[in-house]
């Protein structure tokens, strides 16, 4: 028993490093992208949601990337080219100011609509797995949609939780 000691004492010590890792700013990351946008969260133009504050990004080493995915202005890009390199999508809410009452209150009651960058979520006991994909059609809020899989492609059918996340069944 005296022997496990030291080799806990190891671990332990190991735990706290990568703890303490440093990790990027939510706060700031939203700002880049009302800056970018030049309007406010919620707001048509603006960031349709905050960044998710359960997201451990890892600090990046150079100045984070703002740009649009597309010429339609429906998501930014946040980027850390260097370091961890990550990437993240952020939706922005329509601003269909010229369309049809008829066409405003359809596009309200999406909340996905065909061609979104989503986020597919598959949720288990104690974990949670995400990865990025496309919306190939559009659906409000608890209807099943096919996304195509960021990586391999793969069409999957998943459940719209809200704009920009969709869940795929675990069983």
């Amino acid at each position: 028993m005296i022997r496990l000691i030291p080799a806990l004492a190891l671990v332990a010590a190991a735990i706290p490093a990568h703890a303490t890792m440093p990790t990027i700013d939510h706060n700031a990351l939203d700002l880049a992208v009302q800056r970018f946008t030049g309007n406010a969260l919620g707001a048509p133009g603006g960031a349709a949601a905050p960044i998710d504050r359960r997201l451990r990004l890892s600090s990046c080493g150079g100045d984070v990337r703002v740009s649009w995915r597309t010429v339609r202005r429906d998501t930014v890009i946040l980027e850390c080219p260097v370091g961890a390199g990550w990437k993240l999508f952020v939706p922005v809410v329509p601003t269909n100011a010229v369309m049809g009452a008829e066409t405003a209150v359809q596009t309200a009651s999406l909340a996905v609509a065909k061609g979104d960058v989503v986020t597919i979520e598959v949720k288990g006991t104690g974990f949670t797995i995400s990865q990025g994909g496309q919306a190939m059609e559009a659906g409000p809020v608890g209807s099943w949609i096919k996304i195509k899989a960021a990586g391999k492609g793969e069409v999957l059918t998943c459940q719209v939780l809200r704009r920009g996340l969709v869940s795929m069944p675990t069983s």
